[in-house]
């Protein structure tokens, strides 16, 4: 009963964290207050969670998965992973110039080693499978060292929409173009995938897909909870 106990009460920590962190921000919400919501201690929750860095890093793997997966319905038609990879980042971006709350999330995603581990990680496969065609003689390695400078070229694209006398067309052109340059994607190719990009509404796009996630995120982890306990009551 103990261990059934600890399983429904680790997903409850997840659940409601994730949920907090969607609604404040990282940053504005405390281990005290995902363990009065549910009703623990902070040593209970240190016991299944050492830190609130664990439970982002669990929140933005979801969102990488999930984000992809709109990107590809998202430009169907295109047929394009380079669209694709490069509208990511624009949603992204539109995302945090609207939504405080967003932009707190992904600054925090960037600036947590944890987090940003399995961001580069997770983004390091994907530009092998864009970008191979553009560096054929790159070995994993070279991916991986390239995505050490492009998150850092991310992030500070993140810091940095709401900077005055830049517009975020501008910021998001000069940030998009420089990464694929590391890729050796030719001017040509840049060039009219920007053009692409930045015609499409990508700020209202991109606040739709974050009101997306929250409802994916919570269905998500309502089906794991109640997946446990009826797993748990077969036992």
């Amino acid at each position: 009963m103990a261990r059934k106990s600890r399983i429904n009460t680790k997903l409850q920590i997840k659940k409601v964290a994730l949920h907090l962190f969607l609604e404040k921000g990282f940053t504005n919400v405390a281990v005290s207050e995902i363990s009065k919501e549910i009703g623990i201690s902070k040593g209970n929750f240190t016991f299944h969670y050492a830190t609130k860095e664990h439970l982002l890093t669990e929140l933005i793997k979801d969102l990488c998965e999930f984000q992809w997966l709109v990107m590809e319905r998202e430009l169907e038609e295109e047929n394009n992973p380079l669209l694709a990879y490069l509208f990511e980042l624009t949603t992204m971006a539109g995302s945090c110039y609207n939504n405080s709350v967003a932009k707190d999330l992904y600054i925090s995603a960037y600036t947590h080693p944890m987090s940003l581990r399995m961001i580069r990680e997770n983004d390091t496969e994907k530009a092998q499978k864009i970008f191979n065609e553009y560096c054929p003689d790159w070995k994993e390695k070279d991916f991986a060292l390239a995505e050490n400078i492009v998150s850092g070229i991310e992030y500070a694209m993140f810091l940095a929409v709401h900077e005055e006398d830049i517009t975020l067309d501008e910021k998001i052109s000069a940030t998009l173009d420089a990464i694929m340059k590391i890729y050796n994607v030719p001017k040509d190719i840049r060039e009219e995938s920007l053009k692409k990009i930045l015609a499409m509404d990508y700020c209202k796009i991109g606040q739709r897909i974050l009101g997306e996630f929250r409802d994916y995120v919570e269905q998500l982890n309502e089906k794991e909870l109640e997946e446990a306990v009826l797993q748990n009551s077969r036992k």
